[in-house]
């Protein structure tokens, strides 16, 4: 059984197709990364905080470089990328082999880069 504290809803069981029909109605920042979007219903909800999360090599910079970069590029939005583990330095040459050209994004001011890596402190 399955109860949504949500004063729009019955208080009773939910459907699972009410559950979706109301999670398609949440406003939606798409990812800009193929095939993601369908995945997590249009996009991530906008005004929401996402972690991403993973063990090294998982893919989490490339992941979120792809976001920003798709960000800025197809819808015009600005992003920052905080890092407490990589250079930046090391960033902006693995983001090179994508083709994404990060240097120009932040001297456009549609990317900014701030390292808090070990290397800095």
């Amino acid at each position: 059984m399955l109860l949504v504290l949500d004063p729009r809803a019955p208080q009773e069981e939910i459907s699972e197709d009410y559950i979706r029909r109301e999670n398609n109605r949440m406003d939606r920042t798409p990812s800009g990364i193929t095939n993601l979007d369908k995945l997590i219903e249009g996009g991530f909800p906008k005004g929401r905080t996402v972690l991403v999360a993973g063990g090294a090599g998982s893919g989490k910079t490339i992941f979120s470089m792809q976001f920003l970069y798709s960000g800025a590029v197809l819808y015009d939005e600005p992003g920052v990328y905080v890092s407490f583990e990589q250079p930046v330095e090391d960033v902006v040459k693995d983001a090179q082999r994508f083709g994404w050209d990060l240097p120009e994004m932040r001297a456009n001011k549609k990317l900014a880069l701030l390292d808090f890596s070990p290397s800095k402190t």
